[in-house]
C-alpha cells in the first residue's frame, strides 16, 4: 500500500537558546497547514537550507559550504534533477529523550533502475533543493509530531517577525 505523504510548502531555520546550546531547528510548513519541526540541524546545513529555500543568508562568512558551492554550478542542478526522484522524511527513532528522523531518497541509476537510500533528513532536504524536487513527510509521522497549526503564534514569514531581517544564526 502506498504511503500517504504531505508536501513541504515552506522552510524556516530558527535558533533558540532553548534548543540545546542554540542549535538550529528547521520548521517546515506542510500542505495540510501544520508545521513539522526538526531540531539539532548542523549549522552549515541550516545555513544552506535557508539560503537555497528562501534566499536568506544567515551567515556573514563569505566562504561557501559544499551545498552552497554546488548551488553555484548549474550543471549540478541539471544532473541532480534527472537523478533525484523523491525525498520523503518517513520514520523516526527515539534515542533517550530525543527523536532522530530518517529520510528515504529515491534516485535513478543508469537512467533506468530506481534505488532507495536512507539519508539524514536535513542533508536530503539540501539535495531536494539543489535538484528542484519537493520534499514530503510521511503523513503518519506528521500527524504524530506536528507542533502547531499555522496561525497559532507561529509564522514562517520574516517580515512580521523580524522587520524583513532574518534572525542571526548565532545569537
Amino acid at each position: 500500500m502506498p504511503v500517504a505523504k504531505l508536501r513541504v510548502r515552506r522552510y524556516r531555520v530558527v535558533v533558540s537558546p532553548y534548543m540545546g546550546m542554540g542549535s538550529p531547528a528547521l520548521l517546515m510548513e506542510l500542505e495540510h497547514g501544520k508545521v513539522f519541526v526538526m531540531s539539532s540541524i548542523p549549522p552549515d546545513i541550516a545555513i544552506a537550507i535557508e539560503k537555497l529555500a528562501n534566499g536568506v543568508d544567515l551567515s556573514d562568512d563569505t566562504r561557501l559550504s559544499l551545498p552552497l558551492l554546488l548551488s553555484e554550478m548549474p550543471e549540478v542542478e541539471s544532473v541532480l534533477s534527472r537523478v533525484v526522484k523523491d525525498v520523503v522524511i518517513d520514520s523516526a527513532i527515539t534515542r533517550g529523550d530525543s527523536v532522530v528522523y530518517r529520510a528515504t531518497v529515491t534516485i535513478q541509476v543508469d537512467g533506468e533502475r530506481e534505488v532507495r537510500v536512507s539519508a539524514i533528513p536535513s542533508s536530503a532536504i539540501v539535495l531536494a533543493l539543489l535538484s528542484g524536487r519537493d520534499v514530503y513527510v510521511d503523513e503518519r509521522l506528521a500527524m504524530d509530531t506536528f507542533v502547531a497549526e499555522m496561525g497559532d503564534d507561529l509564522d514562517l514569514d520574516y517580515a512580521e517577525d523580524f522587520d524583513d531581517e532574518p534572525p542571526p544564526l548565532w545569537a
